[in-house]
């Protein structure tokens, strides 16, 4: 889904999962990976801005290449 620095919006995000509905990859994919601090605002004092987006943290980025294979 992510790779190293990109960084994406909601409507990216759901491209790449293929799926559709925005309040089910907020609930499912977004919020957890926020509160486990994997992915942290582009935008942090403006939560709810439409211009929103998302970037992986270095723990999220640790995360990621644990679980890619060598």
């Amino acid at each position: 889904l992510f790779s190293g620095n990109e960084i994406l919006g909601n409507q990216q995000i759901r491209e790449k999962l293929g799926i559709k509905d925005r309040k089910r990859v907020r609930k499912e994919y977004i919020s957890p990976a926020m509160e486990s601090k994997a992915l942290e605002y582009t935008i942090p004092g403006k939560p709810n801005s439409r211009l929103q987006k998302y970037r992986l943290t270095d723990l999220g980025r640790k995360w990621l290449a644990e679980l890619k294979p060598a």
